[in-house]
């Protein structure tokens, strides 16, 4: 299955994966992205995942292919500095607070957790289970990346920087992230930020040959410095589960792996665990993404290429 209008649609109808939800995600409102009057709030295209099984191009999963399905113009995901900012996970927007307004919170209350059931959020935990009784090992974790260009058909996946890692997520649907501090302030008209998840499988999780990728307009709020510099990201090729100190050093890139092209993990063996956010990065702000002037000795992050776009989704403007 390709990401396409027609399987995206039919997809809409069912509530099978999950994202994060925010009115600066790319195809929050899909197809009519730029009403502000006509709400979709049954919604859940976004969240398909990547499969290896579609064979997909950079074209077709970077950004879940909705670049061209852009936000309002003043919705920013907002990342400030030296905080924890907390956003919300669901596997459709009507789960979210971005439900339709006159859904009463005493007879439709709030999830708890991303999704009514747990199938969704591929892991062998169990709904009821105590935070301190969690297995982290059976998360896959999820990452926010950030590329410091506001046009999303220039950002590429190799200019994403990861800096901020939740172990024990999807699970809750409110999800925290810690933001860095001395981040650089975004350019005049936003950064690009990218929401990231591979769960784990080897324990019945469902389909494990596969990666959610969906696209933000972000920016960086709080203290920053011009005189920090994100050098340029690399793969997060060392294992490091257990200790995060053996993680690759640095910045480093969101995990691409099982597509046709993009990829900067091999895929792993058909009957074996798979690599995650929980081990390859360190949990929480990624303090290592960000350098001084002094030290920093090669092109930032920010400069980008131009990326031929081949196959987009249709959305209404």
């Amino acid at each position: 299955m390709r990401f396409t209008l027609a399987t995206l649609a039919l997809a809409s109808m069912a509530e099978a994966h999950l994202t994060l939800w925010h009115p600066s995600l790319f195809g929050f409102n899909w197809p009519d992205v730029g009403d502000a009057v006509v709400q979709h709030y049954q919604l859940n295209t976004p969240v398909n995942p990547a499969r290896g099984m579609d064979n997909l191009t950079v074209d077709e999963w970077f950004g879940h292919n909705m670049r061209n399905c852009t936000p309002a113009k003043d919705a920013f995901l907002e990342l400030e500095t030296g905080k924890t900012v907390t956003f919300e996970i669901g596997c459709n927007r009507a789960h979210t607070t971005y439900r339709p307004p006159e859904w009463s919170y005493t007879t439709k209350p709030l999830l708890e957790y991303c999704c009514p059931d747990r199938g969704p959020l591929h892991t062998a935990n169990n709904y009821g289970t105590p935070y301190n009784k969690l297995n982290v090992s059976l998360f896959g974790g999820t990452a926010l990346a950030i590329a410091y260009e506001s046009d999303p058909y220039k950002v590429k996946p190799e200019d994403m920087v990861v800096i901020s890692v939740n172990y024990t997520s999807p699970w809750f649907r409110l999800v925290d992230y810690q933001i860095p501090p001395s981040l650089p302030r975004c350019p005049k008209g936003g950064c690009i930020c990218t929401w990231n998840w591979i769960h784990t499988r080897m324990n019945r999780e469902g389909y494990g040959s596969e990666i959610y990728n969906t696209m933000y307009k972000c920016k960086v709020t709080g203290k920053t410095s011009k005189f920090s510099f994100i050098p340029n990201p690399a793969p997060p090729e060392q294992d490091c589960a257990g200790n995060p100190d053996n993680c690759t050093p640095g910045p480093k890139q969101p995990m691409y792996m099982f597509q046709k092209d993009g990829n900067n993990l091999p895929d792993p063996e058909p009957h074996s665990e798979t690599a995650t956010y929980v081990s390859r990065f360190a949990d929480g702000a990624q303090l290592d993404v960000v350098v001084g002037a002094a030290a920093h000795t090669g092109p930032s992050v920010a400069l980008s290429v131009t990326v031929a776009i081949s196959v987009l989704l249709f959305c209404t403007i």
